[in-house]
């Protein structure tokens, strides 16, 4: 879900799940737990998401 319109919350919702696929709307996105940055439109398939673990990005300028 988004937060505004810059930052991207991707929680895991199956139960047992460790990873999960993630869509990135158009623009540039920072990846909050590793720095990796991003181009969407674009899945990221099978990102990692441990419980310990909660996948979000920022909208970068």
């Amino acid at each position: 879900f988004l937060l505004g319109e810059d930052i991207l919350v991707a929680p895991v919702i199956e139960e047992g799940a460790e990873t999960r696929h993630v869509y990135l709307p158009r623009g540039k996105w920072a990846d909050a737990n590793s720095n990796l940055t991003h181009s969407g439109p674009v899945w990221l398939r099978d990102y990692s998401a441990p419980l310990h673990i909660l996948p979000w990005f920022r909208r970068l300028p």
